[in-house]
């Protein structure tokens, strides 16, 4: 009836009715559902998700973060590593190791570091000249024809060996002239039939005794005396006598007298010396030939065992042989002597290997 009364108002309320019985029943159709489809259990709502995406995101920075830490802390330990062993390694070894056999073989010397001199010196230049007294000019005692000569230029002749026999112009006798001393005859000039006409008729010369004379100037005169220790080509001799110049010339000379028996000497030869003019006694001294130059240091080569160290020294006193070594070497100490640059170039090539 009443549908009846109002026919357009019905379907409205049927349809609220309806729509409220289905409101109702949602609950137990949503958890039905559930039930039933145990996969849609798990899927989460939308904004759900978008927290869960956002978190493993994070997550994944995060561990990015330490990831890129891990290796920058990595990176930093193998940078700090290779400092390390780049300040360890200076581009040279440290030693080298040389067995004895083969240093003898390489006539490579060592000796203990001792005790010893130092000269101070000063340095002066020369020359060589003959003795006055060793050249002759032999005549003859009187005038008169030369009869018989014996000897040519060149020849070696002994004392009283006879050059020439003359007939004496006076007693028509012959007579010898004979050498004075023993030399050689650097000139002749005599030949049979020849008048002597009171001229020389050989020159005879003996170089086995030579002079060095040494110029001393101003500035050297008051430290150069006589009887000093001269050093000439590493041999030691002494000033025999300082002469005064004749020719006005700003030095003085110095005369060495020099033993030419084995006539190693020559006349004319230039000449360099150091005069001995004091000493002093150091604690270690070592030959200048001991010495190297390594990276721009003076070393020596100290051995222990086999083993070939470079070993920096400093330097006090030097002379023409050797050097007062302050620090870097002790007395007692074995350090190579001759030979030491062939150490030195195994040190080279070991450093150039090492650095490769």
């Amino acid at each position: 009836m009443f549908a009846f009364l109002y026919p357009n108002f019905m379907p409205r309320i049927l349809r609220a009715a309806l729509l409220a019985i289905s409101l109702s029943l949602l609950p137990s159709i949503t958890y039905a559902s559930g039930d039933h489809d145990h996969d849609h259990e798990d899927v989460p709502p939308a904004h759900e998700e978008k927290e869960h995406e956002e978190d493993e995101h994070e997550h994944e920075e995060r561990a990015h973060g330490e990831d890129d830490h891990d290796e920058s802390d990595h990176e930093d330990h193998n940078h700090d590593s290779v400092k390390k062993e780049d300040s360890h390694d200076h581009g040279h070894a440290e030693s080298v190791t040389i067995d004895d056999a083969t240093a003898q073989h390489a006539n490579i010397v060592t000796a203990k570091a001792t005790s010893g001199e130092i000269a101070q010196t000063q340095r002066v230049f020369g020359k060589v000249v003959n003795d006055a007294s060793q050249i002759s000019h032999i005549g003859a005692r009187f005038d008169g024809t030369i009869i018989q000569v014996n000897v040519s230029v060149g020849d070696n002749v002994k004392k009283g060996a006879k050059l020439a026999r003359i007939e004496s112009n006076q007693s028509l006798h012959p007579y010898y002239v004979t050498a004075p001393f023993d030399g050689k005859i650097i000139g002749r000039h005599a030949n049979p039939g020849e008048l002597t006409q009171d001229q020389p008729l050989f020159t005879l010369f003996n170089d086995d005794i030579l002079w060095a004379e040494f110029k001393v100037f101003p500035n050297q005169m008051r430290l150069i005396k006589k009887n000093q220790r001269v050093i000439i080509d590493n041999e030691v001799f002494s000033i025999a006598h300082i002469i005064p110049n004749t020719t006005n010339a700003p030095y003085e000379l110095a005369r060495v007298r020099l033993d030419n028996h084995e006539h190693g000497w020559r006349a004319g030869v230039t000449l360099k010396a150091d005069v001995i003019t004091q000493t002093k006694s150091v604690n270690v001294r070592i030959p200048n030939r001991a010495m190297q130059q390594v990276e721009g240091k003076t070393v020596v080569f100290t051995k222990q065992g086999h083993e070939y160290i470079a070993s920096p020294v400093t330097l006090g006193l030097q002379d023409s042989q050797f050097s007062e070594v302050i620090s870097g070497l002790n007395a007692g100490d074995a350090f190579v002597v001759d030979n030491s640059y062939l150490i030195k170039a195994d040190f080279e090539k070991a450093g150039a290997e090492h650095v490769h």
